[in-house]
């Protein structure tokens, strides 16, 4: 079961990659170039169909829907992200508050004056 859930994860985050990246025009612009080769090779020749699918002046309306969903897909986030940030421009005086008066405290702490003496001579033996 645990090996299940892990495999799923997995598929799940290469699919929601390749969506990301756009891997789905890829995959639906190679299926509208397909169709279109097979289409224009009944017409025609294998080389006039490479010919016509691939230089641009013969679109198909697949070719048509995905051109357009796809710049109007690059438009959008652009429209999301419009707005001007705003920041304060109010002076901040408070932000630090240096004390009054300042003075060292010197302490003697019993770590450090532990840490300064020398190790028991001879070593402990384990």
């Amino acid at each position: 079961m645990h090996r299940l859930l892990g495999k799923t994860g997995r598929l799940a985050l290469i699919v929601a990659l390749f969506a990301a990246t756009g891997g789905h025009w890829a995959v639906l612009q190679s299926v509208a170039w397909s169709a279109m080769l097979v289409r224009y090779s009944h017409e025609s020749g294998i080389a006039i169909a490479v010919e016509k699918t691939f230089d641009g002046q013969h679109p198909c309306a697949l070719c048509d829907k995905i051109s357009k969903a796809r710049s109007d897909g690059k438009k959008q986030p652009s429209e999301l992200f419009q707005s001007k940030l705003e920041f304060c421009q109010e002076p901040v005086s408070d932000l630090l508050c240096p004390p009054d008066r300042f003075s060292w405290m010197f302490s003697s702490d019993l770590f450090s004056q532990r840490l300064v003496n020398q190790p028991p001579n001879p070593p402990p033996r384990i």
